[in-house]
């Protein structure tokens, strides 16, 4: 079995990709915690799945982000050669990481 590597994130441009990772995630529980609120734990019928808010226009662009970052990680510390960066992270000083962070600061 390989051993898997540690990693300690602590600072510099690496950290605000991880910050901004949680933030993101943050919306997305609590808007999810939203669209979920009105239905009662053991009463979870068809009815309900129907009258759940659908998602709105924070909760899809949160995940878009997530995506959007974690592929550009991916390739960063995986050292992938044969998937393109999107721009969205701090450490590769991507083209759109303003992007992100106007987005979490207005939320």
């Amino acid at each position: 079995m390989k051993e898997t590597e540690k990693w300690t994130v602590e600072g510099g441009a690496m950290q605000k990709d991880f910050n901004n990772l949680k933030k993101l995630t943050e919306i997305i529980v609590e808007e999810h915690r939203k669209r979920t609120e009105s239905i009662e734990l053991g009463e979870y019928d068809k009815k309900e799945e129907e009258e759940r808010k659908a998602p709105n226009e924070r909760l899809e662009k949160a995940v878009e982000y997530i995506q959007k970052l974690m592929n550009d990680l991916n390739i960063i510390i995986n050292e992938e050669s044969e998937n393109q960066l999107l721009g969205y992270t701090h450490h590769a000083d991507g083209s759109k990481k303003r992007e992100i962070n106007e987005f979490i600061e207005s939320n």
